[in-house]
């Protein structure tokens, strides 16, 4: 599903998944793993080896990234 049609509003404690940041990124899991490490995505752990990924973060990349192609 396209992230307009998801009705999750992200606020400053929304997570996902990584396999859901990559899917709303277009980009593979391992690129969101290392957006991470880069500082760029914030990320917490819920339980040892799966991570959560902040709606936030993820959709101001989205911005960013539009506004730059638009450039």
């Amino acid at each position: 599903m396209p992230p307009e049609d998801n009705p999750i509003m992200p606020t400053p404690d929304t997570y996902i998944t990584v396999a859901e940041a990559a899917r709303r990124l277009s980009v593979s899991r391992a690129r969101v793993y290392q957006l991470v490490a880069d500082g760029k995505l914030r990320a917490r752990k819920k339980v040892p080896a799966v991570s959560r990924i902040s709606l936030a973060d993820v959709e101001a990349r989205l911005r960013a990234v539009a506004a730059e192609d638009l450039q």
